[in-house]
């Protein structure tokens, strides 16, 4: 149990770090991959992690383009964060948004 806690608090903080960071340019754009291809890497920090969430750091340059589509995502990974910071490790179905 306290691993997981500290694999939900560790995911938490680099999640907010990058969510935190919304590129504006190629370089940033760059850059946001190198630390989202990092997450992505570390199996046991994405253990049990929603599926949405390999979404989230595969679309930054379609956010960019889409403001509906990237609207829609920094909603999901705020409620993401929300469960995060709560400790708890939310589900798929956690993230959807109401119509």
């Amino acid at each position: 149990m306290k691993n997981q806690n500290g694999q939900i608090e560790r995911l938490a903080e680099v999640l907010s770090s990058l969510v935190n960071f919304v590129p504006e340019t190629s370089d940033d754009l760059d850059h946001w991959y190198d630390q989202a291809k990092c997450i992505l890497e570390d199996h046991e920090l994405l253990r049990g992690a929603p599926h949405f969430l390999w979404h989230y750091l595969a679309d930054a340059d379609i956010r960019i383009k889409d403001e509906a589509y990237a609207e829609m995502q920094n909603r999901r990974i705020d409620r993401v964060l929300q469960h995060l910071k709560r400790g708890a490790m939310p589900s798929d179905e956690d993230t959807y948004l109401e119509q």
